[in-house]
Parts: structure tokens; sequence; C-alpha cells
């Protein structure tokens, strides 16, 4: 539901770490991202894969979202190379923590 309620909201902060988010929460939030005004989006302390990497850089591109923190998530270097140099709709590089 939460997902659902982004592209009406004005949050542009939402910490989301340690809640036990999995892949598939993850990609109903990923598909929303374009459509909300999120600019730093904390999932640290999760159960995020590669797979949940891959979407968010897919989603990151036509999104504001200028800041990300997915540490100690089961993310590997392929999953953390995904999301490297990538720059929001404004043109601000993602920083990653």
């Amino acid at each position: 539901k939460l997902a659902e309620m982004l592209p009406s909201s004005q949050l542009t902060v939402l910490g989301l770490d340690k809640n036990q988010i999995t892949d598939a929460g993850l990609m109903k939030l990923a598909e929303m991202l374009p459509s909300s005004k999120l600019t730093y989006l904390d999932l640290s302390s999760n159960d995020i894969s590669d797979a949940g990497a891959m979407k968010l850089a897919e989603m990151v591109p036509s999104s504001k979202l200028a800041l990300l923190d997915l540490g100690d998530n089961d993310i590997s270097d392929a999953g953390k190379a995904a999301l490297k140099n990538l720059k929001n709709k404004d043109g601000k590089y993602l920083t990653d923590y």
C-alpha cells in the first residue's frame, strides 16, 4: 500500500531500514519511484538481492532519487555495479551508502 501512495505523497525522504523488505516488495516500490518526489531512500538491513538492485537501477534514471542506502543486504558486486554512475532525471548522480 505504501508504494501505491507514493505518487500522491509529498515525501522526499523515506526510511525503510530493517523492515524485512524482499525483492518482491522492492519491485512494487521501484515501479512508483518515477512518479514520486523521493530524493532519499534508506533500504538498509533488508532482504534485497541483485534482482532488487537491478530493478532500482532500471528506475533511478526516471526518478528524482539522489541518495540510496542499500547497506547490509544480499547484493553482490554485480548488483552494486548496476547502481554505479547512474543519473536521476534531474541529471544528478545517484549517491549510495
